[in-house]
């Protein structure tokens, strides 16, 4: 009898030691954080538009002014969100037991205003969860402006953006993927329930493909429109096609220099 007993403490102790074990390896290694292109959607090969000459370059314009749309957003509307996320990689994250998490804490500057920001990663089972926390001396404190999970992998994940700290609504939800081959993909889409445009989306990729290695997909819930833009991130051509702007299901192109050119 005693003999079960010992050994039944022994196990106790080891399987606590173990816990301990593993919680204290846990807490000296910080998560990774995911990367930006996992918040932050490139948008940068149809900025600077207005290079192009209108009466010829009108495909490329068209898809210009379909991205230029969501980009508004991303640099006005969620300007402190982009900031505080950027900088999150200028720091070092130290673990707080209060939390049993890890946080990366420090200031960051949009426009004239200065912003507290800290990003709080805790593990998860097979993942990270992550949770934004945002201060505004005399204004809002500890306003969690954006919350996600991305897995242990580093393969996907998920991000809700908040409207702002005055219209605390969920705003935007992002989704994305990074896969073994190089290609990868992340959305944005409209959840504010309050709006007429609920649903709305925009879906960024980069692929392998030899004519066009990146897209864009963008669907308008107010006409139900799907607009599909294709282009080569090298050579700089590529292709619109949108319904409810041309009227038809064809494939609009443009070439190396944004000029409109016949599809072959």
């Amino acid at each position: 009898m005693k003999t079960k007993v010992l050994v039944s403490g022994v196990l106790i102790i080891l399987l606590a030691t173990t816990h301990f074990s593993c919680k204290k390896d846990e807490e000296k290694t910080a998560p990774t954080l995911p990367p930006e292109s996992t918040f932050i959607m490139d948008m940068s090969d149809f900025s600077g538009g207005e290079k192009s000459t209108a009466a010829t370059h009108l495909h490329y314009l068209w898809a210009v002014a379909n991205v230029s749309i969501w980009n508004t957003i991303l640099t006005v509307n969620l300007a402190v969100p982009v900031a505080s996320f950027r900088e999150a990689f200028n720091h070092e994250a130290v673990y707080d037991p209060a939390t049993e998490s890890w946080v990366w804490s420090y200031n960051v500057t949009v426009g004239s205003d200065v912003y507290l920001a800290e990003l709080h990663g805790s593990f998860i089972t097979n993942g990270v969860n992550w949770e934004m926390y945002v201060t505004k001396n005399g204004s809002f404190s500890d306003f969690e402006w954006y919350s996600g999970q991305s897995n242990l992998a580093g393969t996907e994940g998920s991000w809700i953006l908040k409207n702002d700290p005055v219209n605390n609504q969920d705003f935007i939800k992002i989704t994305w993927h990074k896969n073994t081959d190089g290609s990868a993909d992340i959305k944005y889409e409209n959840v504010l329930v309050t709006s007429s445009n609920k649903g709305t989306y925009i879906v960024y990729g980069i692929n392998n493909e030899a004519d066009f290695n990146a897209f864009y997909n963008i669907f308008y819930t107010a006409n139900t429109n799907l607009t599909e833009i294709k282009w080569h991130r090298t050579n700089q051509n590529g292709r619109v096609k949108d319904p409810g702007h041309y009227s038809d299901s064809n494939w609009h192109c443009w070439d190396g220099s944004h000029a409109d050119v016949v599809c072959e």
